[in-house]
């Protein structure tokens, strides 16, 4: 059973390389990686790697589901398996193997969920939701939904829990991963505001518990950073994970006030309102 391994990037210098060697060892031979318009040595390093490259520029804001189908639909492969990794991620040992048994077992599936482990500073934070489940093997003939928080609408899904993706979503330091989330608020300030105006949008939109939860958090305005943070740093345990466990929950806790305060000033654009 061949699967391609695909990898979004944009200025991921300090990242791409060690992805690339991880994905190797785990014995993938077809990586492709798909890029948003990089100005460091992203794709160079990528080609020195093996990977073919290819670039894709997104006109508007950038959306990953885009991108991801866009991935689908131009890479050159023959294999009928997709998995999707991010240049800040890396396979643990094994990965390959347990994600072969799940695929044998489950060929009629859309879309195989795997974990994400995340880390900082050299530390597991499992606080951050562990196992985090995430759709990122896919058959060619799937596409995904939502700019951020893509996900594919099928409930022909099964879980592999032993193809675990280690998860650095710190590597290129604080202002870089501040710059992200502020974007990703931006994004989710615009569609919260529409939501609470009742319209429709994908990203809350999706199946099950994680859809209801964001239904429900869209609603708290600026209590979200503060519940956020409780969640993350006493309830899921955060508070056992040390400084990095502390740090994590602050960075979150943030992004949830950054998406909060982006839905007001959406809402006071809407109505010609100073911000």
């Amino acid at each position: 059973m061949e699967i391609a391994v695909c990898i979004l990037t944009l200025n991921e210098e300090n990242n791409i390389s060690s992805c690339i060697k991880a994905c190797k060892e785990e014995g993938f031979e077809e990586i492709h990686v798909i890029d948003s318009g990089s100005t460091d040595k992203t794709l160079e390093l990528a080609t020195k790697l093996g990977a073919q490259t290819y670039t894709f520029i997104q006109e508007n804001k950038y959306s990953a589901a885009l991108q991801r189908n866009w991935t689908i639909e131009n890479i050159v492969t023959k294999a009928n398996w997709l998995l999707f990794i991010d240049a800040d991620e890396e396979p643990i040992s094994g990965f390959k193997e347990e994600l072969l048994k799940c695929l044998h077992s489950n060929i009629d599936a859309d879309v195989i969920m795997i974990p994400l482990l995340y880390n900082l500073h050299g530390k597991k934070i499992k606080s951050m939701g562990y196992p985090n489940w995430h759709d990122r093997v896919v058959k060619k003939n799937v596409r995904f939904s939502a700019a951020v928080g893509e996900y594919v609408n099928s409930k022909n899904r099964k879980k592999c829990k032993g193809a675990v993706l280690d998860h650095y979503f710190n590597s290129n330091g604080m202002k870089r991963f501040v710059e992200k989330q502020a974007r990703y608020a931006d994004f989710i300030g615009e569609v919260t505001a529409k939501f609470l105006d009742g319209e429709q949008s994908e990203y809350f939109e999706k199946v099950g518990a994680m859809g209801k939860t964001k239904r429900i958090v869209a609603k708290l305005g600026l209590l979200r950073p503060f519940l956020r943070f409780i969640y993350l740093y006493v309830f899921r345990g955060g508070i056992l994970e040390g400084r990095a466990g502390f740090i994590v929950a602050c960075y979150m806790s943030i992004f949830e006030f950054l998406s909060a305060v982006a839905t007001i000033e959406y809402e006071r654009k809407k109505n010609n309102l100073k911000l």
